[in-house]
């Protein structure tokens, strides 16, 4: 069982490899110093220009305000923050110049619009009205949109220059399309025959779909060729000089991925992106065909510890955030909505989330990330997080990040490989060898490698980031300067922005290649086996089912973890749907377990300089984001509708005689934790009491805490099918119970057989059990009871930090019958000595 003092904290035994590896590239020192603010005198001339020219349209024109334009209200930045520590000085002319955040994209109106192929009939452009939120819980501006708000913060003067030297986005379908949406839920997984399309479809156009493919092929080189600008390794000209062999000799071979013969082996050269198959480009080639031709989504989602979550930095900052940025726009130009996910968590492996994966990590990813070399290094725990990342949800991801070694070889002779390494790409990158490279440097490459001299100053410099810049409407009353998690294995967000360069680098190049091929089909008529996927589905699942070789086997819970998709609900954040997994969402409705703490104010957030490179350097995003409006998407409306408006949790499970419990409580909530959705758009964890609001990150370790005066703690689980429950439950601080403190007798009654002297209802004594300790746990009102020894003797330790309890195992009594819904509810015997937190509960 583990100590209680040791839950929550990062061990410093993390620094070494548990087995694993360190799978953000250890670097020699990482990341440059935070930029001065803008001057304020440009904002405000800017400011009293607009003020001019709105008071002019409102003599001039009668027309009303547009209520569905949104302009984010970017705060001025104070004159001076507090980041000398962590700055480099740099002589004036060249210093650092950050340029103002500029207005926002208005959301459109899809009534008016025309721009794109997107279905945008009947979709709202944004859905905030649906949906008020309360102060404290709120989602920032662009979460509501149905089109992509762009994020770049350029000046918007500049926009023709860049468009005449990289290019833009200019293509507008003139003609309105179909609603397909019905169309889409007659075929498994939106599997739509090409012949099955209306002849007014954009997909089967023959005078749009030409345009479509080419701008597609033209945006997708213009990122590519920005990466490597960024990177120093293309100065402009022909965009063909882009797009070379990558050879080692070259140093854009930074980018490149080898494909070994053997799919398993783990050697790739020194210095470039990784090594992957070339089943595994053909599988994520095919999502996003998929993906494009049936207007839908494309999700990656990365589970990883401490150091891939970003700790140091700005969430935003961290890798995942950054690819998402990098694809986000670019489909959402090709009609497709992109998130991605950092379910990343401080001194964690993937367990407790990979054992439920399709709803902790979400079972809507085409790509799925393992990244947690240091802190999961046994095999089983990696084993589970595959198979059941492959086996529940609607969708069937690409597996990457985790070095399989041949273990997988019965899924290869399915015709399935789906795994691969990422590699450091520093072949590419100069060293940071004295004060002046920093001025001379391209900005993304600065303290990545330094030399020994700097390496000192490179380390100071590592990370970009503050914990608060000023705001109106709210004052803290502590913040840090920096944030703090600033350890030697976590890397600064220069490495993270590199590492983020890398997987979205062949990710679009993947998506390049595909549109090129598109564009060689005779009438651009693409087969439908370019882009059904059902198929492919199939055959993975049934292969990872009738598998019996993985190490997942030999874990210790039922066999079923390995071979059948489980489902769950946790406190612990992040999680892909929180406002629908969470367990306050499955205890009884005649319980109270108290509110979440809200965030102590609303978003969005004032304009961060950190998240932006500076004035005079290559802007990626600027350059892929510029030309016409972005459109609303049908797949990006229906998703935050659903997130947005879940369900309502019903049942029809039977009430047992059991009476709700009446001191349970949710323990050690971050702020708006059904916020933390681990995407670039989460806004969470931003309590009062947060010494560090700009931090970001989502994830948390909360559970709902009680004690031997709690009472049942009784929840409803839907559709129990295979007959298997699990739950995480853990030994926490005596005293960490409030809800409890002073009761005499459970439940708060004013007798009882035993009650409690003065000093234990005030004092416990930390005993680890108390004499009279049990668990008793009900499965539809049938009682079960363990003693401490049965209880020490039942846990199942799978890694470090996670045991787990088997309720029930009882596959016979579940064969041949319809899924069910089971009251399943906890007790824990033994006064306030006794408690206890449930942090996760897992059923198929």
């Amino acid at each position: 069982m583990e100590d209680p003092e040791e839950y929550g904290l990062e061990m410093e035994s993390l620094i070494e490899e548990t087995g694993g590896r360190i799978d953000l590239p250890r670097i020699k020192s990482s990341a440059p110093t935070n930029a001065p603010p803008p001057p304020s005198h440009n904002r405000k001339r800017i400011v009293f220009f607009a003020l001019c020219l709105i008071v002019a349209a409102w003599f001039w024109s009668p027309a009303k305000v547009d209520q569905n334009t949104l302009v984010t209200d970017v705060e001025d930045l104070p004159e001076a923050a507090n980041i000398e520590d962590n700055t480099i000085d740099i002589e004036d002319d060249h210093d650092i110049h950050v340029p103002e955040a500029p207005e926002q994209d208005p959301l459109i109106d899809p009534s008016s619009s025309s721009h794109g192929h997107s279905t945008i009939v009947n979709v709202p452009a944004t859905i905030e009205a649906i949906h008020p939120e309360k102060p404290g819980f709120q989602h920032p501006p662009p979460y509501f949109s149905s089109a992509y708000v762009r994020r770049a913060r350029h000046d918007r003067t500049n926009l023709p220059d860049l468009a005449k030297k990289w290019g833009s986005w200019t293509l507008e379908d003139k003609i309105p399309r179909p609603n397909l949406e019905s169309l889409y839920a007659q075929y498994p997984n939106r599997d739509v025959p090409l012949s099955a399309f209306p002849p007014n479809a954009w997909q089967v156009d023959p005078d749009y779909l030409p345009q479509f493919v080419d701008q597609g092929i033209a945006l997708t080189e213009r990122a590519m060729a920005a990466m490597l600008a960024e990177y120093g390794h293309y100065e402009g000209g022909p965009m063909e000089d882009a797009f070379r062999d990558l050879t080692k000799d070259d140093p854009a071979f930074m980018f490149n991925m080898s494909m070994p013969n053997v799919p398993y082996n783990r050697k790739h050269p020194s210095g470039n992106a990784g090594r992957t198959s070339e089943t595994t480009l053909q599988f994520i080639r095919k999502h996003l065909l998929h993906s494009i031709m049936t207007e839908d989504k494309f999700f990656l989602t990365m589970g990883g510890h401490s150091s891939s979550a970003g700790h140091g930095n700005h969430f935003t900052q961290s890798y995942i955030m950054q690819v998402q940025r990098a694809l986000e726009p670019i489909l959402a130009r090709l009609g497709v909505f992109h998130i991605s996910r950092n379910v990343g968590m401080g001194g964690l492996g993937t367990v407790h989330n990979g054992m439920a994966s399709q709803s902790f990590y979400g079972g809507d990813n085409a790509i799925l990330v393992w990244n947690s070399g240091m802190t999961e290094g046994d095999i089983k725990p990696r084993d589970i997080f595959a198979r059941q990342g492959l086996l529940g949800g609607d969708r069937v991801p690409v597996l990457f990040g985790q070095p399989v070694n041949g273990r997988y070889d019965g899924l290869c002779g399915a015709g399935y490989w789906g795994s691969g390494e990422w590699g450091d790409g520093y072949a590419g990158i100069p060293e940071t060898a004295t004060y002046d490279d920093i001025k001379n440097l391209p900005y993304a490459t600065l303290f990545l490698i330094c030399s020994k001299e700097m390496n000192a100053e490179c380390r100071k410099s590592g990370y970009n980031g503050v914990c608060w810049i000023d705001r109106k409407d709210y004052t803290p009353e502590k913040q840090l300067d920096v944030m703090g998690g600033r350890a030697k294995w976590h890397p600064g967000n220069w490495m993270h922005q590199l590492f983020s360069r890398l997987i979205s680098y062949n990710i679009i190049k993947v998506l390049r290649n595909a549109l090129i091929d598109w564009r060689d089909l005779y009438n651009y008529t693409l087969p439908d086996s370019e882009f059904h996927i059902t198929g492919d589905y199939e055959r993975i699942r049934t292969a990872v089912h009738n598998d019996t070789t993985s190490q997942c086997f030999d874990i210790g819970l039922p066999d079923a973890i390995c071979n059948i998709p489980f489902q769950g609900h946790s406190e612990f954040t992040p999680r892909a749907n929180p406002a629908t997994t969470s367990i306050r969402r499955i205890i009884r409705s005649d319980m109270d377990v108290g509110q979440p703490k809200p965030n102590a104010y609303d978003p969005p957030d004032v304009y961060n300089p950190a998240l932006d490179p500076p004035d005079g350097h290559i802007d990626y995003l600027a350059i892929i984001e510029n030309g016409v409006d972005f459109v609303p998407l049908r797949a990006r409306y229906e998703y935050l509708h659903q997130q947005l408006n879940p369900p309502v949790y019903s049942t029809t499970a039977e009430k047992s005689s059991l009476v709700p419990g009446k001191g349970w409580q949710i323990h050690e909530s971050v702020g708006a934790p059904d916020n933390c959705d681990a995407t670039y758009d989460s806004f969470c964890n931003r309590a009062e009491n947060m010494n560090c609001l700009l931090y970001g990150h989502n994830d948390a370790r909360a559970f709902l805490i009680g004690d031997g005066l709690s009472g049942w703690l009784l929840m409803t689980l839907n559709q129990v099918k295979e007959g298997y429950i699990i739950v995480r439950l853990v030994k926490a601080k005596s005293n960490d119970n409030t809800k409890t403190l002073g009761w005499k007798c459970e439940n708060k009654e004013e007798t009882c057989a035993h009650p409690l002297s003065e000093e234990e209802a005030n004092a416990p004594t930390s005993k680890e059990f108390p004499e009279k300790f049990q668990v008793e746990y009900s499965i539809d009102g049938v009682v079960h009871t363990w003693t401490a020894e049965q209880f020490a003797e039942q846990l199942v330790e799978v890694e470090r930090l996670m045991e787990f309890s088997v309720l029930l195992n009882a596959p016979e009594q579940f064969a041949g019958k319809p899924p069910k819904d089971i009251e399943l509810g906890i007790r824990i015997v033994g006064g306030r000595d006794a408690t206890f937190g449930l942090s996760h509960v897992y059923w198929a």
